[in-house]
């Protein structure tokens, strides 16, 4: 057959125009001389798919959103005038730099796509026997790494929000001169706030709200020393808002993300404290029963489809997740969660972000328990929305850290649970679960559509499924110790729907895995 590579060409000649680009190209000859036509189309509508696909990633996930800065600088002192021009103009830089790499990067797309789509529309007469294979996750990763600009502008950056943070505090007792400071404070931190699930990242700038926060002048020094001397732990939380409440009255903050700023900064100010002054709010329990059984815990007693574990080296099959890179590049610049919302604050603090379906979280009273019987000759079980997935046997023998360690999704889903033994306040650590069930749903997100047609992948009960084997396979010495202080501290309404989801999550994993605990202890 003779091949007319006249679209072959153009796809050279635009890849000699981006030589970086060649390594995730592969062309090859077909394997079935006899069915040759209708393999090449099939692998060219392949890397069309593939295409858009990584155009879509990039485009509804990955797109920046434009920071926003206050216009007025009058609260600001002169000497730190200067310094916040600088740092929002530093802002805005990154900002330009990563949405010219995302434009950049969909436009390569669009251009391959146009091409190889030419080839199949003229594929009946240019007689075209050539395979063209493109490496997705090396092309993704390579399509939104950070350029060396980009490094160096976040370095300075964080330069400068050091210089900010070490300035020194004077305070003076005057409603006027502190409301200024705190909108000081809070003007520096918002451009740090992720809009998507109205969270502020640990910065720098939160030594300075503690020095104000704590500082002999500060007009409610009182009332928060009587609220941590005279800690109540059941009255905690209602009353620290209430004093939170007071606060932003007097010092006038009526801007709905700078309300949200000032609440993440409060509580985290608040917990430090409760930290270091009452521990045994957070070691409640001595020993994990949980950690007791871990060993024992098997993948049909979490619920967790086998049809949705990674392909581990057990089974002699190669792991499905890209390469560690593209995970950690594509992990700090957006994630593959409802974001395109940003909803309003509701009673001063209560925030709804994101397009989550509470319904998909299940009630703790509903959560549909695996069978502990290792003997039960049925290959299907039944999920908490009533589908019935295959249950392969193969699973039976392997534990679940051997599943969790041979993928490097569910590998960094268990460590940032992990990273939560050093975070002290209740919305820090409900953000550590988010991030974890972030890395779940990247997982997830490998499963082609022809492995997963109906949708199940992203359905809540396969995600709980592995955020179980995520939360049995950390290394948190007492799970149930982070339990207990969520369900007492976390607030259950007026926060983001990402860290609500959160909170759901992780109260239906210790209704889980209390109950899988007491079928262990009643068959001894």
């Amino acid at each position: 057959m003779v091949c007319n590579t006249s679209e072959l060409f153009l796809l050279w000649k635009w890849l000699l125009k981006n030589p970086d680009l060649i390594p995730f190209f592969q062309i090859d000859s077909p394997d079935d001389s006899i069915n040759e036509i209708q393999e090449c189309k099939a692998h060219l509508e392949i890397s069309i798919n593939t295409l858009i696909e990584i155009k879509e990633t990039i485009s509804n996930h990955l797109m920046p959103i434009e920071p926003i800065f206050p216009h007025n600088f009058k609260h600001m002192p002169s000497a730190s005038t200067f310094l916040a021009h600088t740092h929002f103009f530093v802002q805005h830089e990154l900002y330009q730099c990563k949405h010219l790499m995302i434009l950049k990067s969909i436009s390569i797309c669009h251009d391959i796509i146009k091409i190889l789509q030419s080839t199949i529309d003229n594929f009946d007469i240019l007689n075209f026997n050539q395979i063209i294979t493109i490496n997705k996750f090396k092309l993704l990763h390579f399509l939104i790494q950070d350029s060396d600009d980009l490094i160096r502008f976040m370095e300075y950056d964080s330069y400068l929000v050091n210089i900010i943070s070490n300035q020194d505090l004077i305070l003076l007792k005057s409603d006027d001169i502190q409301s200024l400071k705190l909108k000081q404070i809070v003007f520096s931190m918002k451009p740090m706030l992720d809009r998507h699930i109205i969270y502020l990242p640990i910065n720098p700038l939160q030594e300075t709200f503690e020095q104000f926060f704590f500082h002999p002048n500060f007009l409610f020094r009182k009332e928060v020393l009587t609220l941590i001397n005279d800690f109540d732990p059941k009255h905690f939380m209602e009353l620290s808002f209430s004093l939170m409440q007071d606060i932003i009255k007097t010092f006038k903050i009526s801007d709905t993300m700078d309300i949200a700023i000032v609440s993440l900064i409060y509580y985290r100010s608040l917990f430090d404290e409760v930290y270091q002054k009452y521990p045994e709010v957070y070691n409640v329990y001595s020993y994990s029963k949980i950690n007791k059984y871990r060993d024992k815990i098997t993948i049909k007693m979490t619920g967790a489809s086998t049809k949705f574990l990674p392909k581990n080296s057990f089974k002699n099959l190669q792991s499905i997740s890209p390469n560690d890179s593209m995970n950690k590049i594509v992990h700090n610049n957006g994630k593959f969660l409802n974001n395109n919302e940003t909803a309003s604050l509701n009673n001063h603090v209560g925030v709804s972000a994101n397009s989550y379906n509470m319904k998909d979280i299940k009630n703790c009273s509903d959560v549909n328990f695996a069978s502990m019987n290792d003997n039960e000759e049925s290959n299907e079980f039944e999920s908490a929305d009533g589908n019935n997935y295959d249950y392969d046997h193969d699973y039976d023998n392997v534990s679940v850290l051997e599943i969790v360690n041979g993928n490097q999704y569910l590998t960094k889903a268990k460590n940032e649970l992990t990273d939560i033994l050093f975070l002290n306040s209740p919305l820090d650590i409900l953000h550590g679960i988010h991030l974890s069930l972030v890395q779940i749903r990247m997982y997830v997100h490998t499963f082609e559509k022809n492995e997963d047609p109906n949708g199940f992948a992203q359905s809540f009960d396969t995600i709980f499924g592995l955020f179980l084997l995520a939360v049995i396979a950390c290394e948190i010495p007492i799970p149930e110790n982070i339990f207990e202080f969520l369900i007492n501290f976390a607030p259950n309404n007026r926060l983001s729907g990402p860290l609500l989801y959160a909170r759901a999550t992780i109260v239906a994993a210790k209704v889980h895995l209390t109950q899988i605990v007491k079928n262990f202890e009643e068959s001894e």
